[in-house]
């Protein structure tokens, strides 16, 4: 899946350069003029995610990791190394408004958005959505392919809605046994289908926080980023569903 979607990333960024054209910069949102760094500061955004696969099981697995905790320690990392070069406490305390700043109004943005999503979101449940799509599950003669292409096509829509992977993924998981159960089917192959559909519809969600934050990193907004994500994103969960018929 990882290589078909890195091709489709490939060609469909190409041709979205070709039909976009070239971006004039008086079309983004207005870029803070700030001094350049050090070459070497180019590691301190991937101190996270090092962290983060450092102390887990693919490293040390002893040592407790959150995404909070690894975001603080690169902030303290990289405010140390600013103190070092600088040797100037106050300079550095003072710089460290523009973080505080910039994720203040990428993210007063984003709560907006969230809140309008999730209103809709309760609304659908509200009208009773959830409850006859369950229904109509259970009166389909549906076989292991369909019902998983169904599961993970209704997911990756909620996950797209909702701007979150996770309140519509625990919320209809717990029914998955019951809907198997009258078609003698397998729930694992069932819920593999949802929990894919249910990440990748992040990456189709202008509300989703991934796509917000990347959006505010590049001083675009979050729907022209769905532009250039929309079709690697169907060509991974297509993959990812042949995969899960094939395998098992």
């Amino acid at each position: 899946m990882a290589v078909v979607t890195a091709v489709a990333h490939f060609l469909w960024q190409r041709y979205r350069d070709r039909l976009d054209g070239p971006m004039d910069v008086g079309d983004c949102e207005s870029i803070p003029e700030a001094p350049i760094g050090p070459k070497l500061y180019m590691i301190f955004p991937l101190l996270p995610l090092c962290f983060i696969l450092g102390f887990s099981q693919y490293g040390l697995p002893g040592v407790k990791m959150n995404v909070t905790l690894a975001m603080m320690l690169a902030f303290g990392i990289a405010l140390l190394a600013e103190l070092i070069r600088h040797r100037n406490l106050r300079t550095v305390l003072k710089s460290t408004t523009v973080f505080f700043e910039g994720m203040g109004n990428q993210f007063s943005y984003a709560v907006t958005l969230i809140i309008g999503g999730q209103v809709f979101a309760q609304g659908l449940v509200s009208l009773g959505l959830i409850d006859s799509l369950v229904s109509a599950l259970q009166t389909l003669s549906l076989n292991s392919v369909g019902l998983t292409s169904v599961m993970g096509g209704g997911m990756l829509g909620l996950s797209m809605v909702t701007g979150s992977n996770v309140a519509p993924l625990f919320t209809l998981v717990p029914l998955v046994p019951n809907i198997v159960s009258n078609l003698g089917l397998d729930p694992i192959t069932t819920m593999l289908g949802m929990q894919n559909g249910a990440s990748l519809g992040l990456f189709l969600s202008p509300i989703s926080p991934v796509m917000v934050g990347v959006a505010g990193v590049a001083h675009i907004k979050s729907v022209d980023l769905l532009k250039r994500t929309s079709v690697p994103v169907l060509v991974a969960l297509i993959t990812s569903c042949f995969g899960i018929w094939v395998l098992y």
